[in-house]
């Protein structure tokens, strides 16, 4: 029972991840994009993503940015029990986030300790510019071993809800081509998602995919699915 629950709370989490993930897309997108641009970036934004985490002695300093928890949620779930490119992935999310806390230390020491020194501010801009290429670079490459990693799950029930329900793909990677190679049969992937949901008590969403499923490719199977799905939700209605 308790393996059982481990096992569910893993499909869970990765769901979790792969959601936090697509939204760190739009962030990472706007300040890389905001950087090209202008060649600054704002220390608010590093803050939001790397947040702060520092021992001072008997008291600590625990911010918790978004990229951090990511960085966490990644750690716990890969780096011991995942694959080849699961650990990738991890470690290259691992990769960004140092990079990016060193381009906010910079940052903030441009901003709050500038002296003047000419030479000073071209070498922290250097280094800024540096750590944003690499930063760069490394979250793109894990984008690709992302698509391993959403290969690998694509069974995943909770996953699967969330891409078909979010625009989780088009945030990761523009548009939906991935869900395509992932589930080429899209029938098929509503007809188990479908499932899910009832399986789950879920009559209202499982009847809106049955719907869809069969918009697609109609299926007397299906159809005996929807209704079911139908009469389970006007019973709980009434009761």
């Amino acid at each position: 029972m308790e393996h059982e629950w481990q096992e569910t709370r893993k499909r869970e989490m990765l769901a979790e991840v792969v959601k936090e993930y697509s939204k760190m897309c739009l962030l990472m997108g706007k300040i890389f994009r905001e950087y090209e641009e202008s060649g600054k970036v704002s220390f608010d934004d590093l803050h939001h993503l790397v947040g702060e985490h520092e021992n001072k002695g008997m008291w600590q300093i625990n911010d918790k940015g978004k990229l951090w928890e990511l960085k966490e949620k990644t750690h716990s779930l890969f780096r011991n029990n995942g694959d080849y490119h699961e650990k990738k992935f991890d470690k290259k999310i691992g990769l960004v986030y140092h990079e990016l806390k060193k381009v906010k230390e910079d940052v903030y020491e441009l901003e709050n300790y500038f002296d003047e020194n000419l030479d000073s501010k071209k070498r922290i801009l250097h280094e800024i510019k540096e750590d944003m290429k690499n930063a760069e670079k490394k979250f793109a490459e894990s984008k690709e071993f992302m698509k391993s990693v959403l290969a690998k799950n694509r069974k995943n029930e909770m996953l699967l809800s969330m891409l078909m329900t979010e625009p989780v793909a088009e945030n990761i990677y523009g548009d939906f081509g991935i869900i395509n190679s992932l589930y080429p049969d899209m029938a098929d992937a509503y007809l188990r998602l479908g499932k899910y949901y009832s399986e789950s008590g879920w009559f209202g969403r499982a009847a809106e995919i049955y719907e869809k499923s069969l918009g697609i490719k109609d299926d007397e199977d299906v159809r005996k699915l929807l209704d079911a799905s139908r009469k389970s939700l006007s019973l709980r209605k009434i009761i």
